[in-house]
């Protein structure tokens, strides 16, 4: 009986742990992701559904922003423009690092540093 029971609790532990423990607690929501380039600034700033990405001339003063909401599938994230004419982006998150590629063209357009 106690081999059975011993058995039974040890299948129960094993089979109840369906996702990693990354996907159970990673979170985008208040979190900001930064790249600089020279003079050139590409920040992501992430709310519970939505993340505005700034790309900032600190040279120009100038600053160009598009609003996205976002799907978070862990390790990728998922960002919809809500914009026409900006393309629809992906991020693989490795740690602190987060690579964007512009899903359009197919290309890598940051590597992102969590702040």
């Amino acid at each position: 009986m106690k081999k059975s029971l011993v058995l039974f609790i040890s299948i129960l532990l094993f089979t109840s742990c369906g996702k990693s423990d990354d996907e159970d607690v990673y979170s985008l929501n208040n979190t900001v992701w930064e790249e600089t380039d020279g003079s050139v600034i590409k920040r992501f700033t992430f709310t519970d559904s939505s993340c505005k990405y700034e790309l900032i001339s600190t040279t120009l003063g100038i600053t160009t922003t598009v609003e996205y909401t976002y799907v978070l599938d862990y390790p990728n994230v998922y960002m919809n423009s809500e914009r026409s004419g900006f393309a629809n982006l992906k991020g693989i998150i490795s740690e602190d690092n987060m690579s964007v590629v512009n899903l359009s063209k197919e290309i890598e357009i940051a590597t992102l540093h969590k702040k």
